[in-house]
C-alpha cells in the first residue's frame, strides 16, 4: 500500500472511533436528561430552551 492508501485507512477507523465516542457520549447524556425531566428535577420547557440556545449558537457560529 501506498501511503496515501495507509493514511485513508487509518483516517477512516480514526473517524469510526470519534463517531461511536460522541455517538455514545450524546445517548448517555439524553437518557440523563430524560431521567431528570421524568422525576421532575428540571421542566420540559427549561431543556427545550436549553437545546435551543445550543443549536442556535452551533447555527451561528
Amino acid at each position: 500500500m501506498t501511503i496515501k492508501e495507509t493514511l485513508l485507512v487509518v483516517w477512516i477507523f480514526v473517524m469510526v472511533g470519534v463517531r461511536f465516542f460522541f455517538g455514545h457520549f450524546w445517548g448517555c447524556t439524553v437518557y440523563a436528561l430524560e431521567k431528570a425531566v421524568a422525576f421532575g428535577f428540571v421542566s420540559l420547557p427549561v431543556i427545550a430552551k436549553f437545546a435551543a440556545g445550543i443549536f442556535r449558537g452551533h447555527v451561528l457560529s
